[in-house]
């Protein structure tokens, strides 16, 4: 998507998904601001902040999130997840959107997403 992302994580302890949203939205802003600096400096005004703390703001201030309860509730939003970039008119099929993890699960081959891990979900 062009301006947003939907990720689900499986969070072992101690981590929070609180800990660990803080750290990614940290170092995310921090790689994205470095290449806007690099690369698209006249694009940085579009994430000049009001707030006085900050200079940019490149992640909404309060990320949903949402925890999974259920088989049936990771389905929902993974296939919610998946269908996104066709909703948005982006691609006629899920598996064709080069940043979705769509055509890992369809045909698990890992060489776009090494990191993913479907294993909690298999029987």
């Amino acid at each position: 998507m062009d301006n947003h992302l939907h990720f689900i994580i499986h969070v072992n302890p101690p981590h929070s998904i609180d800990s660990i949203n803080n750290k990614f939205r940290s170092f995310t802003s921090k790689q994205l601001l470095q290449w806007l600096k690099e690369f698209q400096l006249e694009k940085i005004s579009d994430y000049t902040s009001a707030m006085h703390d900050r200079t940019y703001q490149i992640w909404e201030p309060s990320p949903l999130c949402v925890e999974i309860v259920s088989e049936n509730f990771f389905i929902q939003k993974t296939e919610y997840i998946h269908n996104n970039p066709v909703n948005a008119m982006l691609v006629k099929d899920p598996i064709d959107y080069k940043w979705s993890s769509a055509n890992f699960y369809e045909t698990g081959d890992p060489s776009e997403f090494e990191f993913l891990d479907c294993s909690l979900f298999e029987e």
